[in-house]
């Protein structure tokens, strides 16, 4: 039986939080890791979680031994919908197929990006992130401060919370990840005849935000808002934490 043991949940990084009062579900925040009193025979330990960005994997471990190991990075899904907005023409371009496979440089946005043109990515279900792979970067004198980020709220696109752009408003290469708050009123709609999805959009607060060169994306995966649930079951046979899952 489990006697003066502890079982602790750590993640390889520091953005993620534990509840350890309800150890049925794990939602990760800050900080990197917490130690969680058990009592019992053995411990059915159920991981639905959400992360902020980057890669990440949750460990349960006894002591300092790793008994199981959970990488909540294979929930990534393709989108449901990718759209292009041009705002000037009122037009839609469906990026959807592209957004969802691996050639280069297939996802291309309106040029110049200007005021009011968007990128609209859509989910059948809350996502709390986007991975976006950028084959070519972004350049541009203002980037930051000319990209609003947004969801739909029932009555109007409204911005986002607490938002993480790792890709720096689509300057960085390779694969990185656009990690936002899960908002309480997200509400799905439906953009160039395609959904209701839940969707957030990228949209230009000003002209021609890439002035120097355009982005093009390669491809890119959402980020289900309760990532990858599973269930490891610890049995700790001794005060020492010996054990095995």
């Amino acid at each position: 039986m489990i006697s003066g043991s502890q079982v602790t949940v750590r993640a390889s990084r520091p953005s993620i939080v534990v509840d350890p009062d309800n150890a049925s579900d794990v939602f990760l925040a800050n900080p990197a890791s917490a130690a969680i009193e058990l009592g019992g025979p053995a411990l059915a330990f159920g991981s639905g979680f959400a992360y902020a960005s980057g890669s990440l994997e949750l460990g349960l471990y006894a002591g300092d031994t790793l008994y199981g190991q959970l990488d909540p990075d294979t929930s990534l899904v393709d989108a449901d919908a990718v759209v292009t907005e041009d705002d000037s023409g009122a037009t839609f371009a469906d990026e959807t197929t592209d957004a969802g496979e691996g050639t280069a440089n297939d996802v291309t946005l309106p040029d110049p990006f200007d005021e009011n043109d968007a990128l609209y990515i859509g989910a059948d279900a809350l996502f709390a992130g986007v991975d976006i792979n950028v084959g070519t970067v972004g350049v541009g004198d203002a980037v930051d401060d000319e990209l609003a980020y947004e969801y739909w709220n029932g009555a109007a696109w409204t911005a986002l919370g607490d938002v993480t752009d790792g890709t720096e408003g689509l300057t960085v290469t390779a694969t990185n990840r656009l990690a936002f708050t899960v908002p309480d009123d997200w509400t799905a709609n439906t953009v160039n005849s395609q959904g209701p999805y839940f969707y957030i959009r990228i949209r230009a607060t000003a002209d021609d935000v890439w002035n120097t060169t355009q982005p093009i994306i390669t491809q890119l995966w959402v980020l289900d808002d309760e990532t990858g649930t599973a269930t490891l079951e610890l049995l700790v046979v001794d005060s020492h934490g010996r054990g095995q899952v």
